[in-house]
C-alpha cells in the first residue's frame, strides 16, 4: 500500500497545476508534469504546496522521517531543508498560507490515534537550519480518523479531510489554543481516498485530489459542481 501510495504520489507532483487548471475548465485539464522529484532524500513525497514567496515548492515525507521539510525548486531539485526538533509520526500534508508553512502530522492507518498535530512554521526557508516551530493539536468529535488532506481558508482557519470510505471534511476552531486538544468540528462529507486538496481562489469552492480524479466541491454545501478523471500515473 505504501509503495502503490508513493508510486502515485510522485507522478502526482503535477497537483498545483491541476488545481489551476481546474479552476478555468476541469474536464480541460491536462496531465501535464510540470516536474520530476529525484533526489534520493526524498523518499515518499506525502504532499506538496506552492510558496510563492520563496519561488518554491515544499515538500515532506511519509511517516518514518525526522523533523524536517524539503524546498523543491522550479526543476524538482531539493534547494535546501527546514529542520525542527520533533518527531511527527506521519505527517501526510503540506500546506502554505500567507507567511506560514504548515505541515501535517494527521495520517493515522490503525485508527489509533487520540489526536493530530499541525506544525507550522512563519516565514520558511530552505537554508537548512534547525529552527523552533509552533503547533496545534486536534481531536475529532467521532474517534480516530486517517488523513492525509489540510486545507486552509483565506481567513486562515484550517480544515482536515479523511481519508476512508466515510470521509468527511472537520473544520478547526478559529483560534486554535496551542497549549491544550483542539476539538475539530465535522462540517461536510468528503469522497473516499482523498490525498491533497486546497480552497480554490474566492474560497466559495474547493478541490479534491483522490487516488483517480479531481473533484471541486462547494466549501460550505460539499456538493460536487465538477470532476475530472486523471491518468495512473508511473
Amino acid at each position: 500500500m505504501a509503495l502503490m501510495r508513493a508510486s502515485r504520489r510522485l507522478g502526482l507532483l503535477l497537483l498545483a497545476v491541476v488545481f489551476l487548471a481546474v479552476v478555468s475548465s476541469v474536464a480541460g485539464a491536462e496531465d501535464t508534469v510540470a516536474f520530476t522529484i529525484k533526489d534520493a532524500r526524498v523518499t515518499e513525497s506525502s504532499g506538496l504546496a506552492a510558496d510563492p514567496g520563496g519561488n518554491i515548492y515544499w515538500t515532506v515525507n511519509d511517516s518514518g522521517d525526522r523533523g524536517v521539510a524539503y524546498g523543491i525548486g522550479l526543476d524538482g531539485k531539493v534547494q535546501g531543508t527546514l529542520n525542527f526538533h520533533a518527531r511527527p509520526q506521519d505527517v501526510e500534508a503540506v500546506a502554505v498560507h500567507g507567511d506560514r508553512l504548515y505541515l501535517a502530522d494527521i495520517g493515522d492507518n490503525t485508527g489509533q490515534r487520540s489526536f493530530v498535530r499541525v506544525y507550522f512554521f512563519d516565514h520558511p526557508r530552505a537554508n537548512g537550519l534547525t529552527v523552533s516551530y509552533h503547533a496545534y493539536d486536534f481531536r475529532y468529535p467521532d474517534g480516530a480518523h486517517n488523513a492525509e488532506s489540510l486545507l486552509v481558508q483565506d481567513s486562515g482557519r484550517l480544515f482536515i479531510v479523511t481519508k476512508g470510505r466515510k470521509a468527511a471534511i472537520y473544520q478547526a476552531p478559529a483560534k486554535p489554543d496551542r497549549r491544550g486538544v483542539n476539538k475539530l468540528q465535522k462540517v461536510g462529507s468528503a469522497p473516499s481516498n482523498v490525498t491533497d486538496g486546497t480552497f480554490l481562489p474566492g474560497g466559495a469552492r474547493i478541490a479534491l485530489l483522490t487516488y483517480s480524479s479531481v473533484q471541486v466541491m462547494g466549501a460550505i454545501t460539499s456538493e460536487v459542481v465538477a470532476s475530472a478523471s486523471i491518468p495512473d500515473q508511473p
